[in-house]
């Protein structure tokens, strides 16, 4: 999306990891970096360099990487102490939500599923999310998300559990079978090739911690996700 001296604002696509690990050393968003920015090796962790934040493989939209060590160090203190403003649009399964509010929970990992966390904890980390219901169809509702903490699948969690809705085809919280049933065969094309949460990180804000700029980025939601919505607001 933006480039300057200090930082690189990506989009990233959905389905792409963002740093190696086990099973996922190549394509990801690091290697991509690395290729057209080879001055951000040794910037941060050695195996996740400019890192500063990361997005679900599922999920997708802006990203702001570091490209010097005094910016990294300035970006992940400004996401610890939550100086960060973050919008997140979804599509969620169901017909009945409320205009907005505010959630708030303890989150920490499932006991019996170690891939997916869980508010049904009594030890775990503070988590709060503010969302408003930005259209209402019939059989699902675009949302909006924003983000006081940032903890791992803290909306995919929040809308299942708190809200009783799961993100659209969300894999780990919800059933998509049962999403791809419900929408019926009006959106068997757009559905067909989804694998992942209809989950998209719209708006990064914030202070530039060596400028003190203040900065705000805002990218679209992916083809799918805008094809369904047209969809639904032809119905």
């Amino acid at each position: 999306v933006s480039q300057s001296r200090y930082r690189v604002i990506v989009n990233k696509a959905q389905g792409m990891v963002t740093h190696p690990a086990p099973g996922n050393y190549t394509g990801t968003l690091v290697n991509a970096i690395l290729y057209h920015c080879q001055d951000i090796q040794g910037v941060g962790d050695q195996r996740r360099p400019g890192i500063v934040h990361r997005l679900d493989k599922g999920t997708s939209g802006v990203m702001v990487i570091a490209k010097n060590q005094k910016c990294h160090e300035g970006l992940v203190l400004l996401f610890s102490t939550h100086d960060i403003e973050r919008y997140y649009e979804a599509l969620a399964v169901g017909s009945r939500f409320e205009m907005g509010g505010k959630i708030e929970s303890l989150i920490g990992r499932d006991a019996h599923q170690r891939l997916k966390m869980t508010t049904a904890v009594r030890h775990g980390k503070k988590a709060i999310t503010y969302y408003k219901t930005l259209e209402q169809f019939e059989k699902f509702a675009h949302l909006e998300f924003k983000l006081e903490t940032g903890r791992t699948h803290q909306i995919r969690a929040h809308s299942a559990e708190i809200l009783k809705h799961a993100l659209l085809m969300d894999p780990l919280y919800g059933n998509p079978n049962e999403h791809r049933q419900r929408l019926g065969d009006a959106y068997k094309d757009i559905l067909e090739n989804a694998h992942a949460p209809f989950l998209h990180a719209k708006v990064l804000g914030f202070v530039h911690p060596i400028t003190k700029e203040k900065l705000r980025f805002e990218v679209p939601p992916p083809k799918i996700f805008q094809e369904a919505l047209e969809l639904s607001r032809k119905a």
